[in-house]
């Protein structure tokens, strides 16, 4: 059932907004991490210079300060990120309990729990959104030209996003271990924060059309379940909207 002009079943909360949140924040993220990486590059470059006994001028002590900046504001906007993350991910499962009894996965609070908890952030918010892409799928009708993936299909595509994430993070930490008090030590952090960032702007792509594709494949369920109650078709939707 339906209230008023609303597309959606009674009790179903779209939230659009929140997607839409999270992938502004993500795509700010990436122009960080772009910045973050040319930055970086000359920064390098200084300190090798320096580690070969040449002087710092002021143009380069600009550019430390800029990417002091830099590296403040991206931080900031990752803060802001993972709690936009989190909301959309608690609501995007609540509302998958609500489309489909039988997806008993995980509960929100579970999903988002997940990616905190030591050990189990390693590997449990892959299966988490995993699941949820595959299960948000589910009765998402195939027009005549879709070549639908199959579930395998999603696991690599969110294992290479989890991949790109985890090893994104690793490579920080490396990154931070071996940063000395040398030159050429602090250059060789640059360049592995370089590579970690690279990584994480891979991840935020990948994870930019995960959300997109589950807030779709939800909103299209709620829309037929709202409209019809003929018999589910077979078949699987696409995964990436």
């Amino acid at each position: 059932m339906t209230t008023g002009s609303s597309p959606y079943p009674d009790g179903y909360e779209p939230q659009r907004g929140r997607a839409s949140a999270v992938v502004v924040l993500l795509w700010v993220g990436i122009g960080f991490n772009a910045l973050s990486v040319v930055s970086n590059w000359f920064l390098s470059s200084i300190l090798d210079a320096m580690a070969r006994g040449e002087s710092m001028g002021l143009s380069d002590s600009m550019l430390a300060i800029g990417a002091s900046v830099i590296s403040l504001l991206g931080v900031l906007t990752f803060l802001g990120t993972a709690i936009a993350v989190c909301i959309w991910l608690h609501g995007a499962v609540k509302r998958q309990h609500f489309l489909d009894e039988s997806y008993v996965a995980v509960t929100p609070a579970a999903a988002v729990w997940s990616f905190f908890i030591p050990f189990v952030n390693l590997a449990r918010p892959y299966t988490v959104v995993r699941d949820l892409l595959n299960a948000s799928r589910y009765h998402v009708p195939l027009a005549a030209d879709e070549n639908p993936w199959k579930p395998e299909g999603a696991a690599r595509f969110v294992g290479a996003w989890w991949a790109c994430w985890l090893i994104g993070n690793i490579s920080g930490q490396i990154s931070w271990q071996v940063s000395g008090s040398s030159l050429s030590a602090q250059a060789g952090a640059l360049y592995i924060d370089m590579f970690s960032d690279i990584l994480h702007v891979g991840a935020a792509f990948l994870l930019i059309r995960i959300v997109r594709a589950i807030d779709s494949n939800q909103d299209d369920n709620a829309r037929r379940q709202a409209s019809t109650r003929l018999p589910q078709p077979e078949g699987l939707g696409p995964v990436i909207a």
